[in-house]
């Protein structure tokens, strides 16, 4: 069928609880898209729920809504949202052993629920199976059949969800009311089962039991402590525990990029490289053929930054004297005082990023 003009559908359709999904060709852009409506059971506002939801949201790691139209299904009108096709596959649960990769795949989750949740949506079923890893590698999130407007928009009635992946404020009776939180928790959960184990069996259960205060390093010993610490906090009971998502993709973007930090400092003619190979530096002016020192810093490379851990004869870092611990700027000019004049140094880092 020609919707609104301009979308061919194939013969393809995959049909959820919720909804219809057709695979189709925008005729006018020569494009792949996927077109999505409800199945005439559901109730019409969770079509206008995904698209206020995808309307405001804009992210490299969140599908896109190209465009939203009406279309006559036998006799009654039918609302379309049209999104972008996402050549890839969906995540899986087991999927990964510990690894760059694994990191790679729950930062860019973190870095979609973080671009989520600013634009004040809670997405409410965040689960493996509801991303998808596009041709280049990138993750996007989709299927926001069930999202909600923050705040006054944030309460049901009844269990609705995947639910292994709820948070277990969402199993209380009566009208529940629920945050950004409940997504924090599905992320820790999906984190969990994306490793290539067994699904932990606090939350394999109908309705799921909390999760232990030991249950990230229980179920996966192998992962750094800030990933299980994070973890493990996302999974808290209490939704007012549970980090933002802003905080969780820090704490994973900090072990994808430690020790990949290089400095350099400039003084004089000598030019100095602190890195992981050469964590320690003693950059320092001194006086006579003994080498005694005027001034001098001992600077420090924990892996994440670049620490003053001595300061002898006043050395300033931007007109300003530093003690020890003070953690060097990516870009500063240091002053040695020397008896006759200042010496100056430039201090300069590259700043690693996550690439995909």
């Amino acid at each position: 069928m020609l919707v609104g003009g301009r979308y061919k559908t194939s013969d393809e359709v995959s049909r959820g609880g919720m909804s219809e999904v057709h695979f189709g060709q925008d005729e006018h852009l020569d494009r792949p898209v996927v077109l999505k409506c409800l199945q005439p059971s559901q109730e019409q506002r969770r079509i206008v729920d995904e698209q206020k939801a995808l309307r405001q949201v804009i992210s490299k790691h969140v599908v896109r809504l190209l465009d939203v139209v009406t279309h006559e299904v036998s006799g009654k009108a039918q609302t379309f949202l049209v999104i972008e096709h996402i050549d890839g596959d969906d995540l899986k649960e087991n999927q990964f052993n510990y690894g760059k990769t694994y990191l790679t795949t729950i930062w860019q989750i973190a870095s979609g629920l973080e671009d989520i949740h600013a634009a004040g949506v809670i997405h409410r079923d965040i689960k493996p199976g509801n991303a998808r890893v596009d041709s280049e590698g990138v993750v996007k999130l989709f299927d926001f059949g069930l999202a909600r407007q923050d705040g006054l928009d944030g309460k049901t009635v009844g269990i609705v969800g995947t639910l292994a992946y709820m948070a277990p404020e969402l199993f209380a009776s009566g009208t529940v009311c629920f945050s950004t939180s409940a997504d924090v928790y599905a992320f820790g959960v999906s984190a969990l089962t994306l490793l290539n184990k067994q699904q932990p069996n606090w939350c394999s259960q109908r309705p799921p039991r909390l999760a232990p205060n030991n249950a990230v390093g229980l179920h996966a010993p192998e992962l750094p402590e800030t990933i299980k610490d994070v973890l493990q906090a996302c999974l808290s009971e209490n939704p007012l525990l549970r980090p933002q998502m802003r905080d969780v993709k820090k704490a994973i973007e900090d072990t994808i990029l430690f020790d990949q930090h290089s400095a350099q400092l400039i003084l004089g003619p000598h030019i100095i490289d602190i890195n992981k190979d050469n964590r320690n530096s003693s950059p320092s002016v001194t006086k006579g053929s003994a080498k005694d020192i005027i001034s001098g810093l001992k600077i420090s490379y924990d892996g994440f930054d670049f620490l003053v851990t001595k300061n002898i004869g006043g050395v300033s870092v931007n007109n300003t004297i530093v003690a020890e611990g003070f953690v060097l700027t990516p870009s500063c000019v240091i002053e040695f005082p020397s008896s006759g004049r200042s010496h100056y140094a430039t201090f300069n880092v590259s700043q690693p990023e996550v690439f995909v």
